[in-house]
């Protein structure tokens, strides 16, 4: 896809992949909508971005869980008359803990942020994205592969958007739309110091306390160690998918993500599972069934 005039839409892009997948669009001649969550707090990122592309770089303000100002939204980007040609589905946060500890609110905003908010967003701009035969590149996460305990609501909602990915793909095919799920590891973005815990986790009666406190423990040193990838790999992957002629269905991105899936395909079922066992016994301190 040659890059010249093309437009992008990428969510999620006040940090991490989103933001690096952002700068990388602009400096191959994008024009990009930038969504964030709050634009007073999170647009000075972008203030070298915006003096360097004034025209090309769009900031937008965009909650996934309050999607009712959407369409006057749509309507002042003339999305419907300019067309689109990429969206990249990135936003999302993550809520851990038993989901015995998880309270209603905290499920339901962690599947409206993963999953409903993306889907009611991607469902709006397929007209667009059909006008200029675009694509869709979601980013999901390796635990949409995996899921593990006290990961399991988080995992839920990427195991949804694979489900998503899957099926709207064949629908969307005779429109010329083509998709992808970009499926990363664990990389140096504010996604593990962001992480929402259950709101009874670490509560004396939580029968999953311990295992919780341990983990939490595992994911400070996840999220302190001086080597983690940078997130710039996953951008660079993105970029390369939004030029490619024809999109794999799933692209996995970083080597501890790459070594799972690599086990996951290649050993029988239960030698696989004996192993994930072995590694969920090291991560939470105790035996798992």
């Amino acid at each position: 896809m040659n890059s010249a005039s093309k437009r992008a839409w990428v969510t999620g892009a006040a940090t991490g992949f989103g933001y690096y997948t952002v700068l990388s669009l602009l400096a191959q001649g994008w024009q990009v909508i930038a969504s964030l969550k709050d634009l007073r707090q999170e647009s000075p990122a972008f203030a070298e971005a915006l003096t360097k592309y004034p025209q090309a770089l769009q900031l937008v303000e965009l909650d996934l869980t309050r999607l009712e100002a959407l369409p006057a939204l749509l309507a002042e980007l003339q999305v419907a008359e300019k067309g689109l040609d990429l969206l990249v589905n990135n936003a999302g946060f993550g809520t851990y803990g038993a989901v015995q500890d998880l309270s209603e609110a905290q499920i339901r905003t962690q599947m409206e942020v993963n999953f409903f908010g993306p889907l009611l967003l991607t469902r709006a701009l397929l007209p667009a994205l059909q006008h200029s035969q675009g694509r869709i590149i979601t980013v999901t996460s390796i635990m949409a592969r995996y899921a593990m305990p006290l990961v399991t609501l988080y995992s839920a909602s990427k195991y949804a958007m694979e489900g998503l990915s899957e099926g709207l793909r064949q629908e969307v095919a005779q429109l010329g739309i083509q998709l992808c799920t970009v499926q990363p590891g664990g990389y140096r973005t504010p996604f593990y110091s962001s992480l929402v815990w259950g709101e009874k986790s670490f509560a004396p009666d939580s029968p999953y306390r311990k295992m919780g406190q341990h983990f939490q423990g595992f994911m400070q040193r996840l999220a302190e160690r001086p080597k983690a990838p940078h997130p710039q790999e996953v951008a660079d992957v993105i970029l390369s998918l939004s030029q490619r002629p024809q999109l794999p269905r799933c692209v996995v991105v970083g080597k501890d993500a790459q070594l799972i899936a690599l086990l996951e395909r290649l050993l029988p079922y239960g030698l696989f599972r004996f192993l994930m066992k072995r590694m969920n016994r090291m991560i939470l301190g105790t035996p798992i069934g």
